[in-house]
């Protein structure tokens, strides 16, 4: 990043040039505010074509609830205000509205990705969803609702402020808005090839997400910090070299920032000459991946019990917020 570029620079946030030169990646520099504490990537510049072809966001089955939902279903009834008309901002796959839906809720969606929205009308049979932008409902009100929840959302956006302006534009009086977004102070520091652009443009803590909304009238409720699991361990082993050696052998490459995974084509290519080859190969990584993944549980246990009693977080965080009046 060139020395002007940066000086005339301000946080896209709080507007502070206040502003500091951290890591890099490929064209990529990572930049702190010193003022709201939040972590930005320039060039700050979106990528849709990424969402639309990175295996990434191609789903095929149905997938379970993440702990950011199932704490949803937890914490609700303390902050519901009588209705359960809910609003799910970027609903992905829509696990989170077809389990909310059999709830009680009556459920709305919006996704900017038209095969989500023909996904999760044939997998959840859910009618009230639609293909629509963020500032498609600043615009146009698409309603009025009790809860709005935008579920690891904010990070991607190119201005997170258009996602507070459309909560405003349709949440009810005395309504929840509840967002999870990955932590960037979470135990082991952020190493996961996921949290790079062009997926993730931001990175919040705890503080700094806190001091963005409140700037923004909202008033926090409360903040949850996702507990240290196993699956820390496990998708740190998941990325050494060995399994990306082992994945490789199954045709799946890793890349940092665009993955997960990305499928060989010459693997697939011959699909119909190897059916019995990798459905051996599928059988044994399954086969393998469970033991693992039962031994890991058992030698863990106790390692993961007192970096939980000390503090340790893992990558998750939730916030629940509503409207100051």
């Amino acid at each position: 990043m060139g020395t002007n570029n940066f000086m005339n620079m301000e946080c896209p946030l709080c507007d502070s040039n206040a502003l500091s030169i951290g890591e890099s990646f490929k064209e990529f520099n990572l930049i702190t505010c010193s003022s709201c504490r939040v972590q930005f990537w320039h060039p700050l510049v979106s990528d849709h074509s990424f969402y639309e072809h990175s295996d990434m966001y191609v789903f095929e089955k149905k997938r379970k609830l993440g702990w950011n939902h199932k704490l949803f279903f937890k914490k609700y009834k303390k902050y519901k205000n009588g209705g359960k008309k809910l609003l799910d901002i970027a609903f992905g796959q829509g696990e989170f509205l077809g389990v909310a839906n059999k709830k009680g809720f009556e459920v709305c969606g919006i996704d900017w990705q038209r095969r989500n929205v023909e996904m999760v009308m044939f997998n959840w049979k859910l009618k009230n969803v639609f293909c629509k932008s963020i500032e498609d409902i600043v615009v146009e009100k698409i309603g009025t609702f009790d809860f709005i929840t935008a579920f690891e959302l904010i990070e991607h956006l190119q201005n997170p402020k258009i996602l507070l302006d459309a909560v405003k534009r349709n949440l009810a009086s005395g309504g929840v808005f509840i967002l999870s977004t990955p932590n960037a102070l979470r135990y082991g520091g952020v190493v996961e090839i996921w949290d790079y652009p062009p997926n993730h443009l931001f990175r919040f803590s705890k503080n700094s997400l806190i001091s963005f909304l409140e700037r923004n009238n909202f008033k926090v409720e409360e903040i949850v910090e996702e507990p240290l699991n196993v699956d820390f361990f496990l998708n740190r082993f998941s990325n050494t070299s060995i399994m990306q050696f082992l994945r490789k052998q199954k045709g799946v490459s890793l890349e940092k920032g665009i993955g997960p995974v990305s499928i060989d084509s010459d693997f697939n290519s011959k699909k119909n000459e190897n059916n019995i080859k990798k459905a051996m190969i599928k059988m044994f990584f399954k086969k393998a991946r469970t033991i693992k993944d039962v031994l890991f549980k058992i030698i863990l246990w106790l390692p993961i019990e007192i970096l939980r009693l000390i503090g340790k977080k893992y990558w998750g965080m939730i916030i629940i917020a509503k409207l100051k009046s």
